[in-house]
């Protein structure tokens, strides 16, 4: 097998994950995996609710990505679900690549399937050697060879009832009866084929598995066949599998994972199981668990860790599991449960998802101020929210484009050297929202710089922000108490009149178009992540989510029975259960001005984060949000449609309803205020002034005239040619 580039063994290799809880091993498995240069897709059963949103705090690695919630399925134990989730990640993973991306080179030369309690058991070298090399790696048997016990041809004969039957005595009598019934014509319903079984966990060559997928597609009475099947996961790709070998089509490998069954299933492993597992030399291995077998999980991190890294010492980076305690504060990148791995000191860590620089990439010097917007379709509100950028201090924003078709990298290109486009042809769901690409980004060329993180429709204010170049002194001043984040509540702003009546252009003063606001009733809820405290309430809460108000008697009763509900052990795993819960309103709080680092993280936009330090006592801001504008139906449209936002664009269904019901919809009314300054939020208490911040800000205006403030085309003529635009 040839090289990899790079030191990416796995590059070549793509692993689909089937999984449905215990989101921190998951997050572990995938990090392990595309450390090695491994690309991953993930599909997470539709009800797994909790684990989705912890992996959407936590975050993807680069080369992650998870099939978004109306393409996955709620897998039952011996159902036909499992294997369409297969299907799904198959596909997504053969998908033809996005116009521009590095298509050819990133295509998945083979296709691993493991579930989210797998882990490799070996070092990523022999992963490759083992797997990439062109043969077919399953557990392939004659369904007529197996024992009776073993349920031989009768899974294949009639359809049975689906769940676990070690759990129910009634449903295992059921299902081992069922057949009894009638069988159905083997040689007639297979077309000749011969019933083949199998572990359900193989690792097939892409030629392969495009070739299954056209058989497929080409005949749907296939999987109509093993929708009436028992537990069709252990026979459905095995049979295809096994047809294909019985024409030489293809060659047979070993199997691609071990595990050890013990009734019904696969037991968790623990370290007595764990000598054998490594005398198999089988890659990966199953079922771990961290919270029951820690020891075993690290066990098997190190055995899969590169034996030339000798073994783990104070300084070495692999991935472990973390400590059941977590020490808050700590800037170490702990997220989830486990520790992320630091890039290699002087390597650049790979794009994800075809992320690439549009024109010369940034080289901000040393000591700027960046500014970075992820934006699609922001045409209308983008030319004034980086004006107002450039006139706080940014020295250079960055810009990441989702597939805009409304003019805005005309925006972006008309700044040419102030701001730098970054193309970003992916999904913006499987991107965590965004979150991943702003990440990959940061840690390529921000390291070392205060960094502005906005949405195209939010204004930064702080205390003294009114001065022209004020963030500088801000930055300056965070430095100088070591901090190295500004924490923000968001505060929506809106016109006088009817929305659809606006008739705001490009390069219009947002502030001026949209000036009213409701002073906010704000109320803290913790949170686990940085900053640790999450601000509800205001205008949308009020407007388009009253049931989310603690105060409404009928809130506070659903929340009262759900939290005595859920002491109930049996409900608290149920989906059902979980989709009853008290629903929020959208979060106020964000993180918008952070000094990146290695370690600095994005978890759900700015809303969380990895640890930052912060200084008691130190100065907030307010986000001045322009959702409001006369594009507000057709934005909400575009999202509903697309289902692009957070839990399905629940959000922005809410929206529409609300514009249904009132053509003339305005949110102007008796409770609104018009926007005067930063004064007027400071003495409203939504930001925080200090003594300290107020002394630095009349020193710098003591000190000599105005600071710094980025001129249109700040680098001139002699700047753009270094830059090699």
């Amino acid at each position: 097998m040839p090289d990899a580039p790079g030191g990416s063994p796995l590059a070549g290799l793509g692993c689909l994950v089937l999984a449905h809880e215990n989101a921190p091993q998951i997050r572990l498995l995938l990090d392990r995996l595309t450390r090695g240069g491994a690309r991953c897709w993930v599909h997470l059963d539709r009800r797994a609710e909790e684990t989705r949103a912890a992996l959407h705090l936590a975050g993807l690695p680069a080369g992650a990505e998870l099939l978004p919630r109306q393409r996955s399925f709620a897998a039952e134990w011996g159902g036909f679900a499992m294997v369409e989730a297969t299907l799904a990640l198959m596909r997504a993973a053969l998908a033809p690549p996005a116009e521009g991306a590095a298509g050819a080179a990133r295509a998945p030369r083979a296709l691993c399937l493991l579930s989210g309690t797998h882990l490799p058991i070996r070092p990523a070298a022999e992963i490759a050697d083992l797997l990439l090399d062109g043969r077919e790696h399953a557990d392939l048997r004659f369904a007529c060879a197996e024992p009776p016990e073993r349920e031989s041809l009768r899974r294949f004969w009639y359809p049975t009832l689906r769940g676990r039957e070690q759990d129910s005595r009634l449903l295992r009598l059921v299902n081992r009866n069922a057949w009894r019934l009638g069988r159905r014509d083997l040689a007639r319903g297979l077309r000749g084929m011969t019933p083949m079984v199998g572990s359900q966990w193989w690792c097939l060559t892409a030629g392969t598995a495009r070739r299954m997928l056209e058989f497929l597609d080409a005949n749907p009475w296939y999987a109509r066949f093993f929708r009436l099947a028992h537990i069709p996961d252990e026979s459905f790709f095995q049979t295809l599998l096994g047809a294909f070998v019985a024409r030489g089509a293809v060659r047979l490998g070993p199997p691609s994972s071990y595990q050890v069954m013990e009734g019904y299933g696969p037991r968790i492993l623990g370290v007595r199981d764990l000598p054998p597992a490594f005398a198999s030399g089988l890659p990966f291995a199953r079922k771990f668990d961290s919270r029951i077998e820690p020891e075993a999980v690290s066990l098997a991190l190190a055995a899969s860790g590169d034996p030339a890294a000798g073994a783990a010492g104070p300084g070495d980076d692999r991935t472990v599991v973390a400590g059941r305690r977590r020490r808050r504060g700590r800037s170490d990148g702990r997220m989830g449960g486990i520790v992320t791995p630091a890039a290699a000191p002087g390597k650049a860590a790979p794009l994800p998802d075809g992320l690439a620089p549009v024109g010369a990439p940034p080289a901000p010097r040393a000591g700027e101020i960046l500014a970075l917007i992820v934006a699609r379709n922001e045409a209308l509100r983008l030319p004034s929210a980086l004006a107002h950028a450039r006139r706080l201090g940014v020295d250079r924003a960055i810009l990441i484009d989702n597939g805009s078709r409304d003019g805005t990298r005309a925006v972006a290109e008309a700044e040419r050297g102030w701001v730098h486009l970054i193309d970003a042809p992916g999904s913006y769901a499987g991107s965590n929202f965004g979150v991943d690409w702003t990440n990959a980004v940061l840690d390529r060329w921000a390291r070392g710089h205060w960094v502005l993180v906005l949405d195209a429709d939010e204004v930064l204010v702080f205390p003294g922000s009114e001065r022209d170049g004020s963030l500088r002194a801000l930055c300056a001043h965070l430095d100088a108490i070591g901090s190295e984040a500004l924490r923000a509540v968001l505060l929506d702003c809106f016109p006088a009149g009817p929305l659809h009546e606006m008739a705001f252009r490009p390069g219009d003063d947002l502030v001026a178009a949209a000036p009213f606001f409701e002073p906010p009733r704000l109320r803290e809820e913790p949170c686990e992540h940085f900053p640790y405290v999450q601000q509800y309430g205001g205008l949308r809460e009020r407007v388009f989510f009253p049931e989310a108000d603690p105060r409404r008697p009928a809130r506070f009763l659903h929340r009262r029975l759900y939290n005595l509900a859920w002491r109930l052990r049996p409900l608290r795993g149920a989906a059902w259960f979980r989709a009853l819960a008290p629903r929020c309103s959208p979060n106020l709080t964000k993180v918008p001005l952070v000094r990146w680092r290695e370690g600095a993280r994005l978890i759900a936009s700015t809303h969380m984060l990895a640890p930052m330090a912060m200084a008691a006592g130190q100065p907030t801001g307010v986000l001045l949000h322009f959702k409001f504008l006369q594009d507000f139906h057709a934005r909400a449209l575009d999202a509903v449609a697309r289902g692009a936002h957070f839990d399905d664009s629940r959000e922005y269904r809410r929206y529409l309803a609300a514009l249904a019901a009132d053509p003339q919809f305005r949110l102007h009314g008796p409770r609104s205020v018009g926007y005067s300054g930063p004064d007027q939020l400071l003495r409203l208490g939504l930001m925080r002034d200090s003594e300290a911040w107020r002394t630095a800000r009349a020193d710098a205006e003591c000190d000599g005239g105005a600071p710094h403030v980025p001129a249109r085309h700040a680098l001139g003529a002699e700047g753009l040619a270094k830059e090699g635009t």
